[in-house]
């Protein structure tokens, strides 16, 4: 894989995104130890960075998260997260999605931490740590899926001495110049035409870093192929690489020691938003499941751009996967990406899988979907019947519908360690022998 570890960290992605992150709940096959091979120009760029971030009193960056998937088949790209981060000195700190994303909302106000999650409409307070390092010993931070997937590679950013954390249990740092133009053009402050790259590898998983050349050497980039830090996702059945190519970080718009406005400290409960002790999963409740093991209900609906969907034409012969989401919720249709490119390895084996949309009128479907630049199966359940039928209640919503008709996984909210076991639950549905109609199933 090319990514960019903490030590302590496993991280699928994707997904996800922010992550983004216990993905990977089991760590890929290790190899064999190397000897490491440290550039020392790589080490004089780490330095550099180190030495400049250790001076900085605050910052503010913008970053994204995007994934491509060129080989992928139906999907080619689409964009996951969209975060605001800043920090003030010495424990001030803020991690708020954008563009709806639906990751959680991390902010730090110098005496209390707050941590909300969008899913549950829930938050937890908590005493400050002393410093912004201290942000890396919660737990959540360091779990929660898709949106801590982006701290994951942000976290460089908050480390006390980041030349220690960089070095610490490298195995290959190679420096390599290159002239790279609007490496981040969409962040207009930071676009620039040149930037100096080291290929870094750590816990192996790689990565490529960007940092911007000259007097701020800023991190700009980090690009990672997600086959490494994915390989047992993807591989769990022999299928070996492909299902998914490449994952970006970019960084821009920094803002170094500027005065920061008071409110981006300050959290503000969203409404109805419950406090509670602590959050374990952020999702809804796995022990829902009332259909599990009955045959799976059936009703004629709607495609974009395609035939009637009904499960009926499937029996016999298919191995059904339903995600139910919402564009409205960023979070279920972040799972809904991940799921398709995963079940697209599947596709030959007998796995079909759908994408059901909740409500959505067809300009917003439409735009999102042409947006992300997506080609999955997408039904069209605008009255919730279908969500009825499988006694949905919170998004996402998965469910894995074996050949004979029968619902054999139910998943409501996809938690962390679902994500990580859904190729080993379509294995198994798909391993089933059938059985005779007497029996029961």
């Amino acid at each position: 894989m090319r990514r960019f570890n903490s030590g302590r960290i496993t991280a699928w992605a994707l997904v996800l995104l922010f992550a983004s992150a216990q993905w990977a709940i089991a760590k890929p096959p290790q190899s064999k130890s190397k000897a490491p091979t440290i550039d020392e120009d790589a080490k004089v760029m780490f330095q550099e960075f180190s030495d400049y971030m250790r001076e900085v009193d605050n910052f503010r960056v913008k970053f994204r998260v995007s994934i491509n998937a060129p080989e992928a088949g139906t999907i080619s790209s689409t964009l996951l997260l969209n975060y605001d981060v800043a920090a003030q000195r010495p424990n001030k700190f803020a991690l708020l999605p954008k563009s709806g994303s639906r990751g959680l909302t991390v902010v730090c106000d110098g005496s209390n931490l707050y941590t909300y999650s969008p899913v549950t409409n829930q938050y937890v307070v908590e005493p400050a740590p002393s410093s912004w390092q201290g942000m890396l010993d919660y737990e959540r931070l360091t779990v929660a899926e898709f949106a801590m997937e982006s701290i994951l590679f942000a976290q460089v950013l908050l480390q006390d001495n980041p030349y220690d954390f960089l070095m610490s249990g490298a195995k290959k740092c190679a420096y390599v110049y290159e002239e790279e133009e609007d490496l981040s053009a969409e962040f207009d402050e930071f676009a620039g035409p040149k930037y100096r790259r080291v290929d870094y590898e750590k816990d192996d998983r790689g990565s490529q870093l960007w940092f911007k050349e000259g007097a701020k050497p800023l991190l700009s980039r980090v690009s990672l192929d997600m086959n490494d830090f994915g390989i047992q996702i993807f591989s769990k059945s022999g299928r070996g690489h492909g299902a998914a190519d490449d994952m970006a970080v970019t960084f821009g718009q920094w803002k170094i020691n500027r005065q920061m406005p008071s409110r981006l400290f300050r959290f503000r409960p969203h409404a109805g938003a419950k406090q509670v002790d602590s959050f374990d999963k952020l999702m809804l409740s796995e022990d829902y499941k009332p259909l599990l093991d009955k045959q799976a209900p059936s009703l004629s609906l709607e495609q974009m751009g395609r035939d009637k969907f009904d499960l009926k034409e499937h029996k016999d012969k298919d191995v059904v996967v339903l995600c139910f989401w919402k564009t409205s919720n960023v979070f279920s249709f972040q799972k809904m990406v991940v799921l398709g490119m995963i079940a697209e390895t599947y596709k030959d084996k007998g796995v079909v899988f759908y994408g059901v949309n909740q409500k959505d009128d067809d300009a917003k479907l439409r735009s999102m979907l042409s947006e992300a630049k997506l080609n999955l199966n997408i039904v069209k359940d605008k009255e919730g019947a279908l969500a009825g039928l499988f006694k949905v209640r919170g998004l996402p919503h998965v469910v894995i519908i074996d050949k004979r008709g029968y619902v054999r996984v139910v998943h409501s909210g996809m938690p962390l360690d679902a994500t990580a076991a859904f190729p080993a639950e379509l294995d198994d549905v798909l391993a089933r022998k059938a059985k005779s109609k007497k029996k029961r199933p």
